[in-house]
């Protein structure tokens, strides 16, 4: 009693309402997740959307949807419910397929009236034929009744179609759950390392090429992955429209700009040197001072519309900076490469302009379960269309024969057509039966 109290509790959990409601509340959240960027700081929200959205993206953890708490029930809750659904309808598919061959759960389609007795097994086989039932043939002495029954195999057709779509879903939301994302950019000669990996990454050489016209054709990088301890694991070139792919990372070529080296001075002495990058900043923290490249123009020139480039060469470099002390932009002006930059007892140099590449990694699991649940939702779809069981019973009683099917049988056009079909074989036998 105590047991089925709580089986009628816990009965939703297996229902399809149950699982419609998970599905359309991932989705939300999955819009969300895709709507709002993932897995950045707290600052990055901050710059980008009002107090109370941000407050609103902290709190609820919208910034790390795939792994918050709640997107993890939802999922394992989501999981319980399609095994549940895919266990219970076994069931019902295991009782249809032992339920065959049972002249009790099937309806009167037809009768004849036999000539002469003889054994009429071609005949049966014959009718079976007919009714496109041909296929498992099995006798019951006892009550007299001839059984044959095609495609079986197709009461599973809603199961594996059911499977796989479990799967696919499944799958899918642990590859978001587990989805891996991070970004390389650097100057050839550079070696970083990749956050949230054990693998470092070498940029070998970066290469543009041009049209007749000027314009940029492609870019490629060549890349060299490296272990913790600098050993080569894998060489290749990446372009836009080719990846390179390593144990389940892919590696793209996302963007590409240019870079200079900077040097930074007070009253002469250096404070610090390194590469920095168009639309970023090499910032002083101990002084309160920061430089950033907002723009670098090739072959710079000056129209009514504004500082423009003339083409990607750099025929006329020159570069737009602004100098920030203490988070207040206190000069902006725009120079060649090599020119100094002055503000106060400050200087900063930023000369040998190249390109730089910009890469995006992206690792996402599970890819091969989708692929299995793909595969098995066609296997459902051939089997439920393709493969649909027929069931047909001859029962003979005295000098009739008794045509037994299921209820997709019972067409009276069908019924009438296969009366004619069996009528003019059995005009050509020494034994017949007459058709009632």
């Amino acid at each position: 009693m105590g047991n089925s109290i709580w089986i009628q509790k816990f009965r939703f959990l297996k229902s399809m309402g149950f699982g419609i409601f998970l599905l359309v509340f991932i989705l939300i959240l999955s819009v969300v997740g895709t709507i709002i960027p993932q897995g950045h700081e707290a600052i990055f929200y901050t710059e980008r959307y009002s107090e109370y959205l941000t407050a609103l993206v902290v709190i609820f953890g919208l910034d790390h949807i795939y792994t918050s708490m709640l997107f993890m029930i939802l999922f394992i809750a989501l999981a319980i419910n399609l095994l549940l659904c895919s266990t219970s309808r076994m069931k019902r598919i295991i009782i249809k397929v032992k339920q065959r061959n049972n002249i009790n759960n099937m309806k009167e389609i037809s009768s004849y009236k036999l000539v002469k007795h003889k054994e009429y097994s071609s005949v049966y086989r014959y009718i079976f034929k007919v009714y496109g039932t041909a296929g498992l043939f099995k006798y019951k002495n006892k009550d007299e009744v001839y059984y044959s029954s095609k495609n079986v195999i197709g009461y599973f057709g809603s199961w594996f179609l059911h499977l796989g779509i479990m799967l696919v879903i499944l799958f899918y939301i642990y590859g978001q759950a587990t989805f891996f994302s991070s970004d390389i950019y650097g100057v050839p000669g550079e070696v970083m390392s990749l956050e949230g990996t054990d693998y470092k990454a070498a940029i070998q050489a970066f290469n543009v090429s041009y049209r007749e016209n000027g314009s940029i054709s492609q870019y490629t990088t060549e890349l060299e992955l490296l272990d913790e301890e600098g050993k080569q694991l894998k060489k290749g070139s990446l372009n836009v429209n080719n990846p390179m792919r390593y144990k389940g990372y892919g590696y793209y070529q996302t963007s590409m700009g240019w870079a200079a080296d900077c040097q930074a001075y007070k009253a002469a002495l250096p404070l610090k040197s390194e590469v920095i990058f168009e639309k970023s900043a090499v910032n002083i923290q101990a002084e309160n001072i920061a430089i950033a490249l907002t723009k670098f123009y090739p072959d710079f020139a000056a129209n009514e519309s504004g500082f423009v480039t003339l083409s990607d060469m750099p025929n006329n470099p020159a570069l737009l900076y602004a100098i920030y002390y203490r988070n207040e932009l206190v000069k902006m002006d725009i120079v060649q490469p090599g020119e100094a930059i002055e503000w106060n007892e400050y200087s900063f140099n930023l000369n040998n302009f190249r390109r730089y590449t910009y890469l995006k990694v992206n690792k996402m699991n599970g890819q091969i379960g989708a692929a299995v649940g793909g595969i098995l939702i066609i296997i459902g779809l051939a089997l439920t269309f393709y493969f649909k069981p027929r069931e047909l019973a001859i029962k003979r009683q005295g000098e009739g024969l008794y045509i037994y099917g299921k209820a997709e049988l019972e067409n009276e056009e069908n019924r009438i057509a296969n009366a004619l079909k069996i009528e003019n074989y059995l005009n050509n036998k020494e034994e017949g039966i007459d058709v009632r």
